[in-house]
């Protein structure tokens, strides 16, 4: 009769076979966790878009943007019912009716005009006037006309008229403040406390940045993601990636890179020109 010996795998033999298999594993988890991550940016992305379009609707409302949440109850914040009370804080999700966490469950950075917190919220001649919430308007406007240049007075806003203005005052005593020619008009180099968004292609994002590295100039608002990295950012800013810093330092300038291992945030936002034809078309 045959002897017959059952032998098993020894030690050895185990320890290569799940070293095999780990290593045939690897590029499989690493798809699964590429689709992972991608799925998460694009419902994020869509949670952005919500975000905007619930801003314009609120703009369509009330006449005004409104401030951020500074103290992380969901409602804007302000002093004595006018200023900001800060010109960066949290999505002010109650007011806007929208989620108060991006995806990945963190808070979303809101941040608008940096002089939003100040006395330029009043004034129809500033871009800080899209935030005006009630009050008396401190400053007149002008009404043009072009045919008649014997009343011509030189004012605040003379630019926005070529220097030919008649006394016609168009003055409003509340929200919206701001008028068509309120600037800024168009993409122009000068901020006036408005905030800019630098492209990929920007080494670094300041005043002197070309415009056509600029992804998004002296716009009132931009709405910040942080990603999956967002509750170590919010705590601690230098946490973040270096590119992402400038995102999270409180400053007026923002970064949008293309999603990387090191670049995570999400950012959208609202131009002037379309928040005026918002507001005009209504009002």
């Amino acid at each position: 009769m045959l002897n017959q010996t059952n032998k098993g795998f020894t030690l050895l033999e185990l320890m290569i076979v799940l070293t095999l298999v780990s290593i045939i594993m690897m590029p499989v988890v690493g798809i699964k966790q590429g689709f992972f991550y991608h799925e998460k940016s694009v419902e994020n992305r869509e949670r952005l878009v919500n975000i905007q379009q619930s801003m314009k609707t609120f703009i369509q409302i009330n006449g005004y943007l409104p401030c951020p949440d500074t103290n992380g109850d969901g409602q804007q914040d302000r002093i004595s019912n006018l200023r900001c009370r800060d010109d960066q804080g949290q999505l002010p999700y109650l007011d806007l009716q929208v989620k108060a966490n991006d995806v990945y469950g963190n808070p979303i950075l809101y941040a608008v005009n940096t002089n939003a917190d100040n006395t330029d919220i009043l004034e129809a001649c500033t871009s800080a006037s899209l935030f005006g919430h009630s009050g008396q308007v401190t400053n007149t406007w002008q009404k043009c006309d072009t045919t008649d240049k014997r009343f011509c007075k030189l004012t605040q806003c003379q630019n926005a008229c070529d220097g030919t203005c008649k006394h016609n005052e168009v003055v409003r005593q509340q929200p919206p403040y701001l008028h068509t020619l309120t600037p800024p008009r168009g993409m122009t180099s000068a901020l006036n406390g408005a905030l800019r968004v630098c492209g990929h292609q920007a080494d670094t994002c300041k005043n002197k940045t070309p415009l056509s590295k600029v992804d998004a100039n002296v716009v009132p608002v931009v709405i910040v993601s942080f990603g999956p990295n967002g509750q170590s950012t919010w705590q601690d800013c230098d946490n973040a990636y270096p590119e992402e810093q400038l995102n999270c330092n409180g400053k007026r300038y923002f970064n949008q890179k293309p999603l990387s291992d090191h670049f995570r945030h999400q950012l959208t936002w609202l131009s002037t020109p379309e928040i005026k034809t918002l507001i005009n078309s209504h009002w």
